[in-house]
């Protein structure tokens, strides 16, 4: 899971890989790609990085690749603390936040829980050792299904309720936009980092994905995608 969060730290990595321009024979070894030039605060923070790699046992390796489920309920607080508790232990990569209506009250106490001071003791010795910013790349990312429609965890009391894919893409680009931005802004403010969404298969009347689906036309879930995208980045 934590290829997620290489952008946040590694944002050279999103850069197109170059096209060499000559041609190679074949066989032949094609000449090497140029590196792209890095700043200082990347270089700082891949360093950070390769020291808080070397610091980890090899379970909190093994924690760090693991997107654990967590099933919140509408009903109650209390599986917030007892999940918090539990992913205090093992600091996974990733928490997925599945439920129904889940109210945002609980997503972000989830996260606010998670932040605090880990309770297995390897991990209490290993907190004073750790740089800012590698506390920060410890932190579990929070992770939620926010796609709209029949498709949305945080859909309780703070959260606007999206319509499916289907609608979406028939509202003016002014209305989706204003709608997307709203919602990235409130997925923000309760600590959410990964949202698995847009969707974008191509279909029409699909049996299974229903309105799930925006169009057949690649042009048109092209652009609906590039609306969740802007939106989605402008909130980190």
């Amino acid at each position: 899971s934590r290829y997620y969060v290489l952008p946040t730290y590694f944002p050279q990595w999103l850069q197109p890989s170059p096209t060499p321009t000559t041609r190679v024979r074949p066989g032949a070894v094609p000449p090497p790609l140029p590196v792209a030039s890095q700043s200082a605060a990347t270089l700082a923070a891949g360093a950070a990085a390769d020291q808080l790699l070397a610091k980890l046992t090899p379970r909190q390796k093994v924690a760090q690749l693991l997107a654990v489920p967590v099933v919140l309920s509408s009903q109650a607080t209390a599986p917030v603390a007892t999940s918090a508790a539990y992913l205090a232990q093992e600091l996974p990569g990733m928490i997925t936040i599945f439920g129904e209506r889940v109210p945002a009250l609980q997503a972000d106490q989830l996260a606010r829980l998670v932040e605090t001071a880990p309770t297995r003791p390897e991990y209490r010795q290993l907190q004073p050792e750790l740089s800012p910013l590698q506390q920060q790349m410890l932190r579990s990312l929070i992770a939620v299904d926010h796609e709209g429609g029949s498709v949305q965890r945080l859909n309780g009391e703070g959260m606007t309720r999206l319509p499916a894919a289907s609608q979406q893409c028939q509202l003016s680009r002014e209305e989706l936009k204003s709608l997307l931005d709203r919602s990235a802004k409130e997925l923000r403010s309760v600590g959410v980092d990964v949202v698995f969404a847009p969707v974008l298969d191509l279909a029409v009347n699909h049996p299974v994905l229903r309105t799930r689906i925006c169009s057949d036309d690649p042009n048109v879930v092209d652009v609906y995608a590039q609306y969740w995208i802007s939106s989605l980045e402008a909130q980190g």
